[in-house]
């Protein structure tokens, strides 16, 4: 299993696995490979130390293997809200939307880090000096973030209706859950083109590795090559 996220503070690790019965692989009743969930317990996997990105250092994101190992049955888990065991609706919430969501708000997070970043540079510069440059740059500071701010407003907009319908049994849930996937891309491509749209301006501090305003880059740029939300909406 690729990327497991603080791997090597963790004390369980889960992992999807396809079922093979008799060397043959399952299919589901749709036909698809029949997909199941495992925890295991940190002695029990094999850590593979490949975590080289330039970002996202402190994560600790290694890869492991499980080989050989019997498991207690309780052990397994489905993520399909229909086998959710707690009746609160954030066990009835799909999986696919909630990863969605949990990527984008993290990835407006960063950016927001990135803008309160490169604010400060400003006014740090601008106390020492004025210049048309600066101002300019002030200038299209205040405008990313109003632009980050308003689609964080319609993404929480729609992920309150989602969970509300969610909360109330709502049957058709389809159309709102779309609508949810649509924004949360669209956050994740306003987060990029704001930073990227800032980046330029921050001059040579920012291509500094061992300044802040290069840390949150790297790290806002190793998180938005997760391939949940990495295609336009």
């Amino acid at each position: 299993w690729k990327y497991a996220t603080g791997a090597l503070h963790a004390h369980f690790f889960t992992a999807n696995c396809q079922v093979i019965q008799n060397g043959v692989l399952l299919k589901d009743e749709s036909g698809q490979s029949l997909i199941r969930s495992f925890w295991f317990k940190k002695n029990e996997v094999k850590l593979i130390k490949g975590w080289n990105s330039m970002g996202m250092i402190a994560t600790g994101s290694h890869s492991f293997t499980v080989q050989n190992k019997n498991v207690p049955k309780n052990r397994c888990f489905n993520l399909q809200v229909d086998h959710a065991v707690l009746p609160q609706p954030l066990y009835r919430f799909p999986f696919l939307q909630f990863a969605e969501t949990t990527l984008a708000v993290n990835l407006a997070g960063i950016c927001r880090n990135f803008i309160d970043a490169s604010r400060q540079l400003v006014e740090r510069k601008q106390q020492e000096h004025s210049s048309p440059h600066l101002d300019y740059f002030s200038r299209k500071i205040e405008r990313a973030s109003f632009k980050l701010e308003s689609m964080r407003a319609s993404f929480y907009q729609v992920v309150q209706e989602a969970y509300n319908q969610v909360t109330i049994g709502k049957t058709n849930t389809e159309p709102i859950l779309n609508q949810l996937s649509e924004v949360s891309r669209k956050l994740a491509t306003t987060t990029r083109e704001v930073v990227d749209t800032l980046f330029p301006y921050c001059g040579l501090e920012a291509a500094d590795t061992q300044s802040n305003l290069n840390r949150i880059w790297r790290n806002f740029h190793t998180a938005t090559q997760h391939s949940l939300l990495n295609y336009p909406a």
